[in-house]
């Protein structure tokens, strides 16, 4: 835990810097806002250690990999994830300081959120899910309490509508559990589109590796799955998207599982110049005919 912990946040603030961070205007280059960081990293990890002597978690953390902590101990950084469902992007003109801004007050919440999640799992059997597919159907039936605590999170989420609300909250209720948690991303020519991708247990993970075709082909990254989204899966991608991306909170980076052929994309603009074209080429003509 402290490893992975010292991995993505002992350099991480430093990277962050930019021309307002690294000069000395309010927060920027303060004193406090450095004592702030490493006393949110001292408190994150002191977070998971007394969960999980208590076994409060639904995971014992001592005996998974770092690539699996590195989905704990990420914390989300580009918004304020508010306990009452609410999110805030940070401010582009101040993105080195918000950024760690947006880091110590997330974290400064897990007591907060770990405590609503209790209260809120009480009635985790009553929750509807929405949206269903082999793959959900596998974990409800033969997932653990691991593994359906993240559907449960999903599910109950898209409540907080948009994409960006839902998938935020449920890392933050996934991440105080100890479930590892990451994002996923697609992109197409009008929109695009984030969600929350999980490791599931061994069990599960096994079923899916042994018959990956049964359950929609899911996209997997280091045993990350989307479960709870069409865009988690190769069999039902919309012919629209262009890119399909994963963030790796090791790398701190997001990785490429899906890019659209580029013939395709050459084809479909080629179709529209034709397209463009051709109506031209027919408007000038009914009008010499009409003139």
């Amino acid at each position: 835990m402290i490893f992975a912990a010292c991995s993505v946040y002992g350099n991480r603030f430093y990277l962050w810097k930019n021309d307002v961070y690294t000069t000395q205007n309010g927060w920027a280059y303060d004193k406090q806002l450095n004592d702030e960081e490493k006393d949110a990293v001292i408190d994150l990890i002191w977070f998971f250690i007394e969960k999980n002597e208590q076994g409060a978690l639904a995971v014992d953390l001592r005996e998974k990999s770092d690539e699996y902590l590195y989905g704990v101990i990420d914390i989300p950084f580009t918004h304020l994830v508010n306990c009452d469902g609410t999110v805030k992007e940070v401010v582009y003109t101040e993105l080195g300081t918000g950024f760690v801004l947006a880091t110590i007050t997330n974290i400064d919440t897990l007591e907060e959120r770990y405590e609503k999640v209790q209260q809120q799992l009480r009635d985790m059997e009553e929750i509807h899910y929405g949206y269903t597919n082999p793959l959900v159907d596998l974990i409800l039936q033969q997932g653990g309490e691991y593994d359906s605590l993240f559907l449960y999170f999903c599910a109950k989420n898209w409540e907080y509508m948009p994409c960006i609300n839902q998938t935020l909250q449920t890392r933050m209720d996934s991440i105080v559990m100890g479930i590892s948690t990451t994002t996923m991303h697609w992109t197409s020519p009008d929109s695009a589109h984030i969600y929350p991708a999980y490791m599931p247990t061994g069990s599960i993970a096994g079923i899916i590796e042994a018959a990956p075709d049964a359950y929609g082909a899911p996209f997997t990254y280091k045993g990350f799955f989307a479960p709870y989204d069409e865009a988690g899966f190769q069999d039902s991608l919309d012919r629209d998207i262009n890119v399909v991306e994963i963030y790796d909170p090791e790398e701190e980076k997001k990785v490429g599982l899906f890019y659209k052929p580029e013939s395709h994309i050459l084809n479909t603009l080629k179709i529209v110049a034709i397209l463009a074209v051709g109506a031209g080429v027919l408007i000038e003509v009914t009008r010499r005919i009409l003139g």
